[in-house]
């Protein structure tokens, strides 16, 4: 009788372990998304801020003026 007892409990104790198992592997899965997801929006905001650079780099040339020192004009 203790050994089937033992043995449901070795089972309640398995399942449990494998749920919290099966947490910490979704839960680095989510982090693993998330930490992606803010490498693709850093990427993305480089680019745009390349890009900004840029065209106030084309209006200074063509104009004398930067944007903010266009912008006060104005």
């Amino acid at each position: 009788m203790e050994l089937k007892q033992f043995e449901k409990e070795r089972l309640k104790t398995q399942k449990v372990y494998k749920n919290i198992d099966d947490f910490t592997k979704n839960a680095r899965l989510k982090i693993l998304k998330l930490q992606e997801q803010i490498k693709l929006k850093q990427d993305l905001r480089k680019s745009e801020y390349k890009k900004i650079t840029e065209l106030n780099k084309q209006l200074k040339e063509s104009t004398g003026l930067s944007y903010s020192e266009h912008k006060l004009n104005f």
